[in-house]
């Protein structure tokens, strides 16, 4: 539940523009996706991001990824971090009148550090109960393609029979430069 504080730091979204962005949703290629601009309040932006680069970060790599991540944020107590939890579990409202998704009520929440030589590759997003993903970006401002990070968005193709399941990425339909304090979330299946 968004309390009135809350409310400062986060709008929700009317009836009337959940039916819009479905439509824009649904309309997205290759699959359904959304970027909304300007996601919190700057003020709060700015201070969670302080907050969350207090955090300690760990390094995962393997041949698909090499960048730095938080432990799991939803166990963390930090005011600004629990106050941006709250916010993602009534953004979550939104996400499901936009996308019909049916979502669980628990969420992945973790923050992540990108420095110039990490990589992550080309992959699907699929977990057992996800429906959907999403990112929040908290890069500088004035971020530019120079910065790199684009998410790419794949068209694919089905390599095996007609229902297997099996895609493959075949080349890039849409690429989204990361703004910040814009939030992207899109299908998983």
């Amino acid at each position: 539940i968004i309390t009135t504080a809350h409310e400062k730091l986060f709008r929700r979204f009317t009836p009337d523009e959940h039916k819009e962005l479905h439509e824009k949703y649904l309309g997205e290629k290759p699959f359904p996706h959304l970027q909304l601009e300007n996601f919190l309040n700057e003020d709060f932006a700015r201070l969670l991001k302080d907050e969350l680069l207090h955090e300690e970060f760990y390094q995962k790599s393997n041949d698909l990824y090499d960048f730095s991540q938080t432990k799991d944020l939803r166990n963390c107590s930090q005011p600004l971090i629990s106050k941006f939890k709250n916010i993602i579990a009534s953004f979550s409202e939104d996400v499901k009148a936009i996308t019909n998704a049916k979502l669980e009520p628990q969420f992945d929440l973790f923050g992540a550090i990108y420095s110039k030589t990490c990589k992550l590759l080309c992959h699907d997003d699929r977990m057992p109960g996800r429906k959907i993903a999403y990112i929040y970006y908290l890069v500088p401002e004035d971020w530019s393609e120079d910065d790199g990070g684009a998410l790419d968005l794949f068209h694919s193709e089905g390599t095996g029979g007609h229902h297997d399941g099996n895609f493959q990425p075949v080349s890039v339909a849409k690429s989204f430069l990361p703004k910040w304090n814009s939030v992207i979330f899109f299908e998983v299946n």
